[in-house]
């Protein structure tokens, strides 16, 4: 996708984001329960379930299984556990006019946590397109 827009992105997993006009809502930490529905804001943990796997949890939050392995330090994406908590990331695409202090607290992360997370050494330089994960935050 950096590629495509013509920017960088440090971080592997982005290679397998495919963009929702809805994937970036603001928000307080949730669970998601497959049965629930409705909307899915802030920062969104999974309950892996009897029978799931890295692939149909995937489906369900549209993005590639290979996402989850990285967001989530997989050693072994076969084996996973009912019980077993996923984080499923929030992907937030820069807009024109953007800063990343704008986007940090448009999140409630902390800019510098914003930075590590997404490889950025100089805050002044993001671009329009540029994919940023945003960190959880703390469920109050």
């Amino acid at each position: 996708m950096a590629s495509v827009h013509g920017s960088r992105n440090p971080l592997r997993f982005f290679n397998w984001f495919r963009s929702r006009k809805d994937d970036c809502l603001p928000g307080r930490g949730t669970r998601y329960d497959a049965g629930a529905g409705g909307d899915i804001k802030g920062n969104v943990y999974y309950d892996v379930k009897v029978g799931d796997t890295l692939e149909s949890i995937a489906r369900q939050f549209d993005i590639d299984s290979r996402f989850l392995v990285e967001a989530n330090d997989i050693l072994n994406p076969k084996n996973i556990s009912p019980g077993q908590v996923l984080w499923i990331p929030k992907i937030y695409v820069v807009k024109k006019g953007d800063t990343l202090l704008d986007i940090a607290t448009l999140f409630g992360v902390p800019m510098a946590r914003l930075q590590e997370v997404n490889g950025i050494e100089d805050p002044d330089f993001i671009f329009e397109g540029d994919a940023l994960v945003i960190p959880p935050t703390p469920a109050k």
